[in-house]
């Protein structure tokens, strides 16, 4: 057996003193609470019911979506249709829409573009200075 030194032993008395004063009572055993069946745990035909409203708007935003894209897709074609017909040139499609086109990606389709206006930039300079050559 240890001795303790005085010191600790004149503490005791507080601490045993504080210890009754903040005593806490135990918790209640599980046989108090009511048991509950495995059918009466869940989230009820509440949270049922929002998750069905929910899935059902974004069905309806998804068919949306697929109409709307549809329909621009149309749009663009006949505009390119009619503007072949008609022979008007469409600011968009200037020379029609090529087959090439639709099968590319984004950033090919873009190089293209980029490509071809710096083509007529340099055609169209070099008629400048073939110009200023005649003139001079």
């Amino acid at each position: 057996m240890t001795v303790l030194p005085e010191t600790v032993t004149s503490a005791l008395p507080i601490a045993d003193a504080w210890s009754a004063e903040t005593e806490t009572s135990p918790s209640p055993s599980p046989s108090d609470q009511p048991q509950q069946d495995q059918e009466q745990i869940g989230a009820g035909p509440g949270a049922f019911f929002a998750i069905f409203v929910i899935a059902v708007l974004i069905a309806i935003l998804i068919f949306d979506m697929v109409r709307r894209l549809r329909r621009m897709r149309y749009r663009r074609q006949a505009r390119v249709e009619l503007a072949e017909k008609y022979g008007v040139v469409d600011q968009e499609f200037p020379e029609g829409l090529d087959d090439d086109d639709v099968l590319l990606d984004p950033f090919e389709r873009k190089k293209r573009q980029i490509a071809e206006r710096d083509a007529k930039f340099e055609a169209r300079a070099a008629r400048r200075e073939a110009k200023r050559t005649n003139r001079g």
